[in-house]
């Protein structure tokens, strides 16, 4: 899996899609979708990575695995933590569930603590966080069994199948039993279809010889995205169409990305944004949330926000995070330390 500016040109247009959202920007209110970009992309590359070290070696190496991912996520998070910790008590006083937040945001629980209805209201970004590294850890073994099971040809259209089952599983839930849509979201079996379409598309990736018809995969990517961006939606209707509707419409930008069709997202401003976007998704929150709350103009939100997000972001890359890549490059190196590695 060699690297491709490219996907990191599609992190950044995820990263700015959720700096919008939460900036209050008029006119997108499918703008959370930019969390689905980065399921569908996390999806992919870490399933590629997997398929290759199993080509490689035969096998996954868990205990490597999962000392890589914590190297890689645990720092900037710390950091982020640290920093909410010593601040929030001061700009939210009366709120008195800090500690509780912090905990479930550190324990990769979020997700289901909102899903319960005890979300950490000013840490709520660390749903996704949760969703993310409740699959890392169950993603290896299943393959792992899965390798015993199926073919690598098959591999890709058992996955789409998954797909399918969990997008008519959402749906039933939604409308057939009546979950609501605002702690529906949060569900991981209701919430992982991105990442499960990520690791379909990399399986099939893999099997393809040549991939025809790249302008249109681009074409449908795009208005597949904008439709989910654009179209008024409530909270059941957001996930159970304009979700899938973003997250097709990302396996196919990646296609094309992958073919070389997309230049924009491969410019140095945009690569240079992709790769400080965990920390941009780790520290944009809170401050936009306090800033939103202030009653500011959102231009304004957006502004200071991001600058003070990106600057943050922009010390933890180079500084806990560049000493957690030396770190872990040094006893657990990469065997093409040119791959590409999703939050």
């Amino acid at each position: 899996m060699h690297y491709v500016a490219g996907l990191d040109g599609l992190r950044a247009l995820a990263i700015l899609l959720v700096l919008f959202f939460h900036s209050k920007v008029p006119g997108l209110p499918g703008g959370n979708v930019g969390v689905d970009l980065f399921l569908v992309l996390s999806g992919f590359l870490i399933t590629s990575l997997l398929l290759d070290e199993q080509d490689r070696s035969g096998t996954i190496g868990l205990k490597r695995f999962y000392l890589r991912r914590a190297w890689r996520l645990t720092p900037a998070l710390l950091l982020m933590l640290f920093l909410y910790s010593l601040f929030a008590p001061l700009l939210w006083p009366e709120y008195f569930f800090h500690l509780r937040d912090v905990l479930a945001v550190l324990l990769y629980v979020a997700n289901l603590a909102a899903a319960a209805g005890y979300a950490p209201e000013k840490l709520l970004h660390g749903w996704s966080l949760g969703l993310e590294e409740q699959f890392y850890l169950v993603w290896p073994l299943v393959l792992l069994a899965v390798f015993r099971l199926l073919s690598r040809s098959t591999l890709w259209l058992a996955l789409l199948g998954l797909y399918v089952l969990l997008c008519a599983w959402r749906i039933w839930c939604l409308y057939g039993m009546g979950a609501p849509g605002g702690l529906a979201y949060y569900r991981p079996d209701l919430h992982a279809g991105g990442l499960v379409l990520g690791a379909a598309l990399a399986a099939w990736w893999r099997q393809q010889k040549e991939v025809g018809g790249n302008a249109w995969m681009a074409k449908l990517g795009w208005l597949s995205l904008a439709v989910a961006l654009i179209s008024p939606q409530s909270d059941e209707l957001h996930l159970a169409l304009f979700v899938p509707l973003a997250e097709i419409g990302t396996a196919l930008l990646i296609v094309s990305i992958l073919l070389g069709k997309q230049a924009l997202f491969a410019g140095r401003l945009v690569t240079h944004i992709g790769k400080l976007s965990y920390g941009l998704y780790l520290f944009h929150y809170p401050i936009m949330l306090y800033l939103v709350q202030c009653r500011l103009h959102w231009a304004v939100v957006f502004c200071i926000g991001g600058v003070l997000s990106y600057a943050l972001a922009w010390v933890s890359f180079n500084t806990v995070e560049a000493a957690a890549r030396r770190y872990r490059e040094r006893l657990w190196p990469s065997p093409q330390p040119a791959a590409l590695e999703l939050r």
